[in-house]
């Protein structure tokens, strides 16, 4: 390798892992400053119907996981 080439390389690298110490600080302060928030996607269910739905298979009177999906209009994975 020449050193025209092996300096080219070497500017990449750090270039690179500059951009990479950027994009950890920008996320670590977006964090920072959404403390106290909820991050992630919404819920499909409101936190009535989750309680309601709790409460439905503690007590067993669920008729079953796929209707009580239908009827929150949820997937069945969301019920559990």
């Amino acid at each position: 390798m020449s050193s025209a080439a092996s300096k080219l390389i070497l500017t990449m690298l750090i270039a690179v892992a500059m951009e990479r110490d950027l994009l950890i600080e920008h996320t670590q302060s977006a964090l920072a400053n959404a403390k106290g928030k909820h991050l992630g996607r919404p819920s499909k269910t409101k936190t009535i119907q989750r309680s309601e739905i709790k409460q439905k298979l503690n007590a067993a009177k669920s008729v079953g996981l796929f209707q009580d999906a239908m009827v929150y209009l949820v997937q069945i994975s969301s019920i559990f």
